[in-house]
Parts: structure tokens; sequence; C-alpha cells
């Protein structure tokens, strides 16, 4: 096949193009690098600073692979720090600091943010302090995502609140429950 890298569309943009192997000089743009610094690829409007979209049953946008013989599989690595890029300063307590959040097309619009999973900073950053928390928020049926709300949190200490925010046991539960089996 064949490509080219143009920047004629719009004035401070670029734009990538590649053709396929039946018909070489028909190009078709595939991703795009917006004068705001937005990328975009399968869109030429990227809304974020990276945008991956397709129209295809891909299972997986966006997929990492690794070959090797240890038993590192593919992680995603999502940073924070206050400050600038220039002089970062300290993640701080309840920080966000890398998540994943679901929304769904509604037929006429895309949702509120209807489920997060998201890694904080349970302290204030150091070199010595690196406390961390895991917080998972679903919205109810018959509900939109402003309806969500926390359901679960895994605490540093390993301590699993369900209803509550400050398990203080293994297992914490807040509300009623249902139990099948023993029960040790």
């Amino acid at each position: 096949s064949s490509g080219t890298i143009a920047d004629s569309r719009v004035h401070g943009q670029l734009s990538f193009s590649t053709g396929t192997d039946a018909a070489p000089s028909v190009l078709t743009e595939r991703m795009t690098i917006l004068n705001s610094g937005n990328v975009g690829i399968g869109t030429t409007i990227p809304k974020n600073p990276f945008s991956v979209v397709t129209e295809q049953s891909a299972q997986y946008p966006i997929a990492g692979e690794i070959y090797s013989g240890d038993s590192v599989g593919a992680i995603y690595l999502g940073r924070k720090a206050r400050g600038t890029a220039a002089l970062p300063t300290a993640a701080l307590a309840n920080d966000v600091l890398t998540g994943l959040v679901g929304i769904g097309y509604t037929g006429s619009a895309f949702s509120a943010e209807a489920v997060h999973v998201t890694l904080r900073a349970s302290e204030n950053f150091s070199s010595t302090n690196q406390g961390t928390y895991i917080v998972f928020e679903t919205t109810p049926n018959g509900s939109t995502g402003a309806s969500r709300a926390e359901r679960m949190r895994v605490l540093g200490s390993g301590n699993v609140g369900i209803g509550t925010t400050t398990p203080t046991n293994t297992l914490g539960v807040q509300g009623t429950g249902y139990f099948s089996g023993s029960l040790f």
C-alpha cells in the first residue's frame, strides 16, 4: 500500500492518509493532528488530546501486546502530578491517579459518565508515602449517570468496603447482605 503526509487540509494541521494495494492513489485520511495538538486516529475532529474512533466491531480499539519470556503483560500507565509538566509537584490525598470511565450513547447523545473505576492517592505523595485506594462507582438501572455513586472501595490495607468508604475489617458491608453456604 502507499501513503502520504499532507498539511493542506487546514492550515497548521497535519493529516496522514493511506491507500490500498488495489487502489494506491485513492487515499483515506487515517490520522490527524490538529493545531490544538489533539491527535485523532479514525477521526478528523479529535475531541481529546488522543482520540481513537472506529466504526468496526473492534473488540479493543486500543490494545497492547507483549511477547516476552516473563510474566509481565500489557499494562496501562496513568501518571498524576500537580503543578506543570516543567515544574511538577506531588500528588495530594484523594487525587485521581488514573481511571476508567464508561459512557453510553442514549440514541440522541452520549450520556453522563455512568461508571467509574478510579485509582486514587490516599495520602499526600512523597518519596516515602505513596498510599492508594480504588473506587468503584456505578449507576442504578432506570436512572442517569447523575445518579452514579460509589459502591465499593478497596483500601491500600486490602480492606474492602461495600456501602462504606471506611472499612475497618477485611470486608466491611454497610446495608443488608445475603450469604449462601457456610460463612466462617
